[in-house]
């Protein structure tokens, strides 16, 4: 008699304990993909302010506007990249693009590169001097 209000108490706190668990892993995951949501929309946001940016100084002329023959990668040696003004850290790829403007070289994380490579052709000024529609 003992045994089976035992066994049947256990198996009450089993199924509740189970319940419970179901109800946190739910939880949890909803709570996963929900984050996993915010942090894709803040790498959108923050490519599209990465690309405003970029637009502005190959407009007013703090990146260089022209595409390159050559370009240099390499890690980077510390400095702020031209485009986010984020350091240049030994462990990311840096590249460095001829400014022949200023007799020097632009030098920028990867992702603003491929950034800057997609803005630059729309920002490019013709022989009139107007930035390209």
């Amino acid at each position: 008699m003992v045994t089976d209000t035992l066994s049947r108490r256990f198996a009450e706190q089993f199924r509740e304990t189970c319940a419970r668990i179901g109800r946190n892993v739910r939880r949890g995951t909803g709570a996963i993909a929900r984050t996993r949501e915010l942090r894709e929309q803040s790498k959108q946001n923050r490519d599209i302010r990465l690309r405003l940016l970029i637009a502005v100084k190959l407009r007013t002329g703090r990146l260089p506007d022209a595409s390159a023959a050559e370009l240099y990668g390499a890690p980077g040696i510390g400095g702020l990249c031209d485009a986010c003004r984020r350091p240049l850290a030994q462990t990311q790829l840096v590249m460095s693009i001829p400014w022949p403007r200023r007799k020097s070289f632009a030098h920028l994380h990867a992702d603003c590169f491929i950034i800057w490579n997609a803005v630059r052709p729309k920002q490019s000024k013709p022989a009139n001097g107007h930035t390209a529609s």
